[in-house]
């Protein structure tokens, strides 16, 4: 896309009106011409109406322009401009659509660098929204900062970028004067303090949850099925095979509290060398963990409490040390390639600020041996010790999704508080060859320890499963396909379901979705998801629906269309969503898990206005973007 900057870097004589140019010479240094443009060889003309030229400085009056290499429906007009080192200054300038005025630019230059901005316009929730960005920066930096106004209420978003190739940082904000004062902020941010120390940041806060309830995720630059926001720090020490890590992570919910909400401090030592023919790596982790939910909420959902429904304990004050050592040899056993795997892990919990304070010690091992007799095709076990952990707090640990993968995986847990208590014989084969991208495992045999305060967790682990995944391409589709299927009870216990068509012009995709959610305790996911966008040929058609089978109800909906002519962009989207629950648990209501539901019966309007300048204005966000994004993806 050719940009303004680009107008004014090489011109050429001036070429006259129709009728000539009248010249009118006061003196050697200095030429007036009544009507006439300038013309770079690579852009449109700059008209205008008479000019004055003194050396390298020219003067114009009745200035209009575009950055169109066809015919264009808009342009810019301003009463005066100045021409002078490459750098177009406009007084009073304004945007002519169809030879109509819509709005006033003021005074402007434009350069190299420089790119104008254009007011957004919308409505949420029956009130009128109105934005402008204004930009600026360098070759390593650039920021945004964008005035809003919103339901009756002034804002303001700020997003800010720097890279220089060995540090990054990205910033972004808003906030807004309502009731609440109402403000969030996320940074990422990698900064190498030597050649091996880096500080890593991914740090967010909000100032509470009127801010989702009042204006949605509008202004949140964050998936809007997530739980909650990110506070991590973390500075990483690279020594030769050793590697040291002090950090601090926690986060910030996003609606009701979860039970797993901590901060955690702690300090980690890796090594890694070789034995013979064996890979040996080393872990030790000092871990503190605070919860960061009310006393009051805890006396209602601990376990024994009467009427708590909790898999686990939960505690306000741990420390954890956790000591793990993993052996690993690749080799040929009885002319088959083998990888054997040993894993022993030795975790020690003093909990403290309890009236029942105590120290809880847990160690474990386990092996894993995968056979190879073909390319695609591996045979193996898992044997583990079982141990008793129901006593053991679930601080920073929540089970893996379910697929082929993570059946063979030493362990089926995120996390250092569960050991994998699994014992198998399975069957994994892959294939990918011709479009196919296929794998499938399961079990020979199984078993799993549980004990009865990880009841509630048992779902994660059925038995008899084929675990399997598909992919295939065919032209300009795709089919693809996840899930767990049951066969001793003949259901599905997780499944994913989508086809695709994509090409120049179209984008099509529906999806059927039904999964156990990792992200404990969110309830499971069951709902279908589609997908569209259709271009002609001056305007494009897209939505984006999700309906849920649990509660019947189309929990989002966004429809629009674009329209494109004539080096102008305009777009029309409405949405109309769900978001989840921003309110305290109230437990006259039921209890925790009777409250712990997908979606809130708040909706969410927005009529959004948006329109482009083609070459002179920013991009507008490419539809695929707007439809791919939605509220459960």
């Amino acid at each position: 896309m050719h940009k303004v900057k680009k107008l004014f870097l090489f011109l050429i004589p001036i070429i006259y009106g129709e009728l000539g140019a009248a010249c009118v010479s006061n003196d050697h240094n200095k030429v007036l011409i009544e009507e006439g443009s300038l013309i770079n060889k690579d852009q449109p003309e700059i008209k205008f109406k008479s000019a004055v030229f003194e050396l390298d400085k020219y003067l114009l009056e009745g200035v209009t322009f575009n950055t169109c290499e066809d015919d264009s429906s808009w342009e810019i007009a301003a009463d005066k401009a100045v021409l002078e080192d490459d750098v177009l200054s406009i007084s009073n300038a304004k945007v002519k659509l169809y030879n109509i005025p819509i709005f006033w630019l003021g005074n402007i230059s434009l350069d190299k660098d420089k790119e104008i901005n254009i007011p957004n316009f919308g409505i949420t929730d029956s009130n009128f929204d109105f934005s402008y960005k204004f930009e600026g920066g360098n070759e390593n930096a650039m920021f945004t900062l964008e005035p809003i106004y919103t339901k009756s209420k002034f804002g303001v978003s700020l997003k800010a970028k720097f890279d220089d190739g060995m540090n990054k940082t990205s910033f972004q904000s808003f906030a807004i004067d309502d009731n609440e004062s109402s403000w969030v902020f996320k940074i990422n941010s990698l900064v190498k303090i030597t050649e091996d120390l880096e500080l890593t940041v991914d740090y967010a806060d909000l100032s509470g949850n009127s801010l989702i309830e009042n204006y949605g995720y509008k202004f949140l630059d964050i998936n809007r099925r997530t739980l909650d926001l990110e506070k991590n720090l973390k500075l990483s020490w690279h020594l030769n095979n050793r590697l040291i890590l002090i950090g601090k992570e926690s986060f910030e919910n996003l609606n009701l509290p979860r039970p797993v909400t901590h901060t955690k401090n702690f300090i980690k030592y890796s090594s890694f060398y070789n034995l013979d023919n064996w890979k040996v790596r080393r872990i030790t982790e000092v871990s503190n963990f605070k919860i960061k939910n009310n006393v009051t909420l805890l006396k209602k959902i601990s376990p024994p409490n009467e009427g708590a429904d909790f898999p686990y304990f939960v505690y306000q004050d741990v420390e954890r040390k956790n000591r793990r050592i993993s052996f690993s040899n690749n080799s040929l056993f009885t002319g088959l390639n083998s990888k054997l795997d040993v894993e022993i892990f030795w975790k020690e919990y003093k909990i403290k600020n309890q009236i029942d304070s105590k120290n809880i010690s847990h160690g474990a091992f386990q092996i894993r041996q995968i056979f190879k007799p073909t390319f695609n095709l591996s045979l193996g076990y898992i044997w583990s010790s079982f141990k008793d952990d129901g006593e053991i707090p679930l601080l920073d640990s929540f089970p893996k999704s379910q697929n082929p993968e993570n059946n063979i995986s030493m362990s089926p847990w995120y996390g250092d508080d569960r050991s994998g208590n699994q014992r198998k014989v399975f069957i994994y084969y892959t294939y990918n060859f011709g479009g196919i991208d296929f794998s499938v495992s399961t079990n020979l045999y199984e078993d799993y320890f549980f004990s009865n305060l990880n009841s509630e967790l048992q779902k994660y682990f059925e038995k008899d499963p084929i675990f399997y995944s598909f992919k295939k391409s065919f032209g300009d589709s795709e089919i693809s396909a996840e899930g767990n299927y049951n066969y001793k009870d003949n259901s599905m216990t997780s499944s994913t379901f989508e086809f695709q068509n994509t090409n120049e012009s179209r984008e099509f995709s529906i999806s059927k979705k039904k999964y156990l959610n990792t992200s404990f305790p969110l309830n499971d996911l069951d709902n279908y998801v589609l997908k569209f966008s259709q271009r002609f040929d001056y305007f494009t058609i897209f939505a984006r629906t999700q309906y849920s089978v649990e509660n019947k109800s189309v929990n989002e909906n966004i429809v629009g269309a674009e329209w494109y002519k004539d080096c102008f962009k305009f777009r029309l989207a409405f949405e109309r969503a769900r978001f989840f629950p921003f309110t305290e648990a109230d437990y006259s209501k039921g209890n925790y898990f009777d409250q712990i539901y997908l979606t809130n019966p708040i909706l969410k309007n927005n009529l959004s206005f948006e329109f482009e300048l083609i070459g002179l204005t920013n991009p507008l966000k490419p539809i695929n973007t707007l439809i791919q994004n939605g509220l459960f993806n």
